[in-house]
């Protein structure tokens, strides 16, 4: 029998997703270990996160730099040797750019994971910081900048968080040639003696848990950082939002580029499961208003969405399309028309009842495997959800009601609370 593909598959309900129960140990330095053991895979994962990222910059892109240049050399071993080592070892070590936190992440075998420490601890706490690596990371890094800074998508993003957020707030302003240039190897040293201590760090270990680990895991990054304090958490200036539209001329391209948004709360505000639904409902997958009217009907663009960014003290929610000049004014105003659409009529119970199900089950799949489990295990620590049960926000999203979306967007979806900004040739 074959496909009846004019009809939709059936939309299964999905109840009680809920995180797997961790194992939380501290070393003798202090740093909690969240722990999750899983013996289906041979892997083994160590993510060492700083509670440090652009909000405790002396210098705008030192934190980034700092996480960017340990690897490069310590102490005991230069950056070839540290690189040889994660060779020999079939592992990886990863910085993963984060705005308000530093990152940093292995992965490899289990049975190889007791050799990798020694070198480990010894980048974390004695980096060496070469002039010559610092300069090669300065000059790698405006040469993508200039790339990057021909694409409207990017020039528009970059304004639009900069109009939004406002360029003295630390997730608000933007990179450029200068602030590379201006990077010194003090920059890096003094971000590091500042910030590198116990009471910032936190770790996540996943997968087969090797004999002994632990405690060699106690023996080598259980005594990093003796004796260092935390200084002071900074204060976060207060946002300043530009409202309105900016436009951007950008030479040499064909194409628009449209972001449209405006600030929301934090992460953990009681509005962001609702929210969430809300979001994906105007943008957040492939059947959102948005996709349906504005590239399967009229055409208008290849790829539009919205987006929930959160930050520490402030969230945004924003949409982005890339485009046609000619289709430029035509889809702000099929925006603002989806968008009115939601403030003015409830969604149909069977949409919303597909919404959930898609939210729910692309978290399901998040939690597929120990690995991957651990990974919206440390993000929702990194954000500061600790204190908010995973289960009881998934039951939220999964009986959010028609008319809650409703209220949401009116409380919301304000057009005078709208930053804009417009790329065009």
């Amino acid at each position: 029998m074959g496909l009846n593909r004019t009809r939709s598959p059936r939309v299964s309900t999905i109840t009680g997703v809920k995180l797997p129960k961790s194992e939380l140990i501290f070393l003798d330095n202090g740093i909690p270990v969240t722990l999750l053991h899983g013996l289906e895979t041979e892997a083994l994962r160590l993510d060492i996160c700083f509670k440090v990222g652009r909000q405790h910059e002396h210098k705008r892109m030192a934190a980034r730099a700092t996480a960017s240049m340990l690897k490069e050399g310590s102490l005991n071993f230069s950056g070839k040797e540290f690189a040889e080592k994660m060779d020999t070892l079939g592992s990886s070590w990863e910085a993963p750019v984060q705005l308000d936190y530093s990152h940093f992440s292995w992965l490899g075998l289990s049975r190889f994971a007791n050799e990798a420490l020694p070198f480990i601890a010894d980048i974390l706490e004695n980096p060496t910081f070469p002039e010559s690596e610092i300069h090669s990371f300065v000059q790698r890094n405006i040469t993508r900048l200039k790339v990057e800074l021909t694409k409207p998508d990017v020039v528009g993003y970059r304004a639009f968080t900069e109009i939004l957020l406002g360029e003295n707030h630390p997730f608000g302003w933007n990179s450029n040639q200068a602030i590379f240039e201006d990077l010194t190897k003090e920059d890096l040293q003094k971000h590091h003696s500042d910030w590198f201590c116990p009471t910032t760090c936190t770790c996540f270990l996943s997968g087969n848990i090797p004999t002994l680990f632990l405690e060699n895991l106690n023996k080598t990054l259980g005594q990093l950082y003796q004796g260092k304090i935390n200084r002071s958490q900074p204060i976060i200036p207060k946002v300043s939002p530009i409202f309105g539209q900016s436009e951007i001329k950008l030479a040499g391209t064909l194409q628009s580029s449209l972001h449209i948004g405006f600030l929301t709360g934090i992460r953990q505000h009681d509005d962001y499961p609702t929210l969430m639904v809300l979001n994906t409902i105007l943008g957040g997958f492939f059947g959102s208003r948005l996709m349906t009217n504005i590239r399967e009907k009229l055409g208008y663009t290849y790829h539009i969405q919205s987006n929930l960014d959160t930050y520490p003290d402030v969230g945004s929610l924003w949409i982005n399309a890339e485009l046609s000049p000619e289709y430029l004014l035509p889809t702000r105003l099929e925006i603002f028309k989806e968008i009115n659409k939601l403030k003015n009529k409830p969604v149909t119970n069977s949409f919303l009842k597909m919404v959930r199900s898609y939210l729910l089950g692309s978290e399901l799949n998040a939690l597929d495997g120990t690995l991957q489990a651990m990974e919206v295990i440390r993000e929702r620590a990194m954000e500061g959800l600790e204190a908010i049960d995973y289960g009881t926000e998934m039951e939220k999203v999964n009986s959010v009601s028609p008319v809650e979306i409703q209220e949401m967007a009116n409380k919301y979806f304000s057009e005078d609370n709208f930053t804009e900004v417009w790329v065009t040739p």
